[in-house]
């Protein structure tokens, strides 16, 4: 499921998904049962489904039910994407810097209050979380580190942060037929080209930021994933034209 999701096969990703429920309910495998429900909300969200909300709602409850802390956090997150894709990713800083602070353990949190906090403004306390985010980036064994890497380059961009942009475009490959997931699928953060877009575009790099910000149009169109591929064309007209407002909270 997790790697029919990656490369944007959703059919193929939704089939192995419902294998997958079935099979952890008949056996019950309250994580894995948890697991597949997460990924529907997650996948239907990227498709632009109205029912991703109450699919995500359900998994939450579920996750509850079975005494899963990563519940109330998977539940958070779904909340930030669906932010993010609306372009209101500043109305939800509060909760990713109450999870940064509870979740050391990942660097994905950090690199998101940050991106927050740009879109609201809010520079000095972005830097904060950025440099935060540096911070637990170079811990080996950093969980959800491709998220977090993601949510950095849009930060970086925002900030103009040129050294994190860097880091960016050195650990995160511009692979045209791969999209960033949360773990198992518990967040789609659409095609790895949109951030690696954004990171080299901070560069200065237009040829490259022009080449990667198309490959995550044709991908986003490729998966069926409708919001993720407005995004990306939004961002290769802004990179066309520099009165052309930006998507994800971001600003000029």
């Amino acid at each position: 499921m997790t790697c029919e999701l990656a490369v944007g096969h959703s059919a193929r990703a939704h089939a192995l998904r419902e294998e997958l429920e079935t099979t952890a309910e008949r056996w019950f495998r309250p994580r894995s049962i948890w697991a597949a429900q997460v990924t529907e909300a997650a996948m239907l969200l990227a498709e632009g489904d109205p029912g991703a909300d109450d699919a995500a709602k359900g998994a939450a409850a579920r996750g509850a039910t079975l005494g899963l802390p990563s519940a109330q956090l998977a539940a958070g997150a779904h909340l930030l994407v669906r932010h993010l894709l609306l372009g209101r990713i500043a109305e939800v800083g509060p909760l990713a810097a109450h999870a940064s602070a509870e979740s050391s353990n990942t660097a994905a949190w950090a690199a998101a209050a940050a991106l927050a906090e740009a879109a609201a403004g809010r520079h000095d306390g972005a830097r904060a979380h950025l440099a935060e985010y540096s911070r637990r980036a170079a811990r080996p064994g950093m969980w959800f580190a491709r998220g977090a890497t993601a949510m950095a380059a849009a930060a970086a961009f925002a900030l103009r942060e040129a050294g994190v942009a860097a880091r960016v475009r050195e650990i995160l490959p511009p692979d045209p037929d791969a999209a960033i997931l949360v773990g198992f699928g518990g967040a789609v953060l659409g095609p790895v080209t949109l951030w690696t877009g954004l990171a080299v575009w901070t560069l200065d790099d237009v040829e490259a930021a022009r080449r990667d910000l198309r490959a995550a149009v044709a991908f986003a169109d490729r998966a069926g994933w409708p919001p993720w591929g407005a995004i990306a064309r939004q961002c290769v007209s802004a990179l066309e034209d520099p009165a052309a407002s930006l998507p994800l909270g971001l600003r000029r």
